[in-house]
């Protein structure tokens, strides 16, 4: 009751953050006190989100404030209730219209203009409809760029690991052999007689080399 009749400004952000009121008994402080965005939020917490967006549409009349709060509860049911209020008149689908750059996770144009009214002689439809394709090129050509750099980063990395893998050294073990150019070949490991060194000249019988 003290915030709301003399600080009105601080009652939102002491409702969003405490919890320690009861709901009910704040309800009617913000009705008769005329405060629609706090009786919005409560409302909200009550679960009467049905409630709480039709005070923003009627008594606030703000359309992005209704579309974040559609967004932020995400329920499909208050979309179609939007959209129906909307439908409504040429002056709340232009409105509509207007702000649904930035929130098409809420609602696609499309899904707007599909259900216009035959007739309906919206204001300022071209220059809405001018600007969401604006919107939806700048969101193409940014989709793109974020590909292009994607794959140029990842052939990059792919080439790096390759050059990694192709300059690795095998390393050598006692009694391992490697087919690495440095310690000789597997295939000359193995044609080797054992127990003769590299550079002996030893015959294949075993015997000493002549002359000893």
């Amino acid at each position: 009751d003290l915030y709301a009749e003399f600080a009105p400004s601080k009652l939102l952000p002491f409702l969003q953050q405490s919890s320690h009121y009861n709901l009910q008994a704040a309800l009617k402080t913000c009705e008769r006190a005329n405060l629609v965005r706090e009786t919005v939020f409560i409302l909200s917490r009550m679960g009467s989100q049905r409630a709480a967006l039709r005070l923003v549409l009627g008594k606030l009349g703000d359309m992005e404030h209704a579309l974040r709060f559609v967004r932020d509860q995400g329920d499909p049911d208050l979309t179609s209730e939007l959209l129906a209020h909307a439908l409504q008149s040429p002056a709340l689908a232009s409105d509509l219209l207007h702000h649904l750059a930035g929130h098409d996770d809420v609602l696609q144009p499309s899904q707007v203009l599909r259900q216009l009214p035959a007739g309906m002689a919206v204001p300022n439809l071209r220059d809405r409809i001018s600007r969401i394709m604006a919107d939806c090129l700048q969101q193409r050509d940014l989709a793109a760029s974020c590909a292009r750099i994607v794959d140029q980063e990842a052939n990059e990395l792919s080439a790096k690991l390759f050059r990694a893998r192709r300059g690795s050294v095998c390393p050598v073990l006692p009694g391992s052999t490697c087919d690495s150019p440095r310690h000789g070949t597997m295939g000359d490991a193995a044609s080797r007689p054992r127990g003769i060194s590299p550079g002996s000249n030893a015959t294949s019988n075993g015997s000493p080399p002549s002359g000893a």
